[in-house]
């Protein structure tokens, strides 16, 4: 290989690692905000929680009611 052939291998290996390093910053950003809306669920999830227990609660309650009454 000549000198300008390796110049312009090195340009367009220069020009293939920047675009995939935009790349991976890219997906760096969308696993960023990936985990952002995760946490996000992951919070809402615990909050339901904390109100199924009681629903639950309270329908074994209204059945029990319900058995004792029609019994």
């Amino acid at each position: 290989m000549n000198l300008q052939s390796l110049k312009e291998r090195k340009e367009l290996l220069e020009a293939t690692l920047k675009q995939h390093m935009d790349q991976i910053n890219a997906l760096n950003g969308h696993l960023a905000e990936s985990k952002h809306w995760l946490g996000l669920l992951e919070a809402a999830e615990k909050d339901a929680s904390e109100y199924v227990q009681p629903v639950s609660e309270s329908a074994e309650a209204i059945g029990e009611i319900i058995d004792a009454v029609s019994e």
